[in-house]
């Protein structure tokens, strides 16, 4: 399978979304006006840096966003609980079929919202473009 940044993005997805059944988890921000109990979760930033071999690092930078309504009874403490869950979750996660270490896990509550922000390093394959092939030469032998 072909790691892009949107597979990566759809597998944090998916993982969310298992973790958190009864949140709504999606990566569009119009989301969270339709339903007030939405996690966001947004690929940031990603950037890909050539390795020897073959193979490209690439930084996953995500944010998660979890803008719970103000005349909520969700206190600052609950939300911290959250992030606690989140720092569980995140130890390692599974992209591709290949289990990853998740990194700079950092978290803050501002406004009534949880802010969390994790990165993920992957190292994929480069695919470089097959040369052509020589075309098949027959030889015949002749016994005289």
């Amino acid at each position: 399978m072909t790691v892009t940044a949107n597979s990566v993005r759809e597998d944090m997805l998916h993982l969310l979304a298992n973790h958190f059944p009864l949140l709504t988890v999606t990566g569009e921000t119009s989301q969270i006006t339709v339903n007030p109990r939405t996690m966001l979760l947004e690929l940031k930033a990603m950037s890909q840096t050539a390795m020897l071999g073959g193979y490209n690092s690439r930084a996953h930078s995500f944010g998660i966003t979890y803008p719970e309504p103000a005349s909520s009874d969700t206190s600052i403490a609950e939300l911290h609980d959250l992030a606690e869950e989140l720092y569980e979750l995140f130890q390692l996660v599974e992209i591709g079929g290949t289990r990853y270490r998740v990194s700079d896990l950092k978290h803050e509550v501002r406004d009534g919202k949880l802010h969390f922000t994790m990165g993920i390093t992957i190292r994929v394959k480069r695919v470089e473009p097959q040369a052509p092939r020589m075309g098949v030469i027959e030889q015949k032998a002749v016994m005289k």
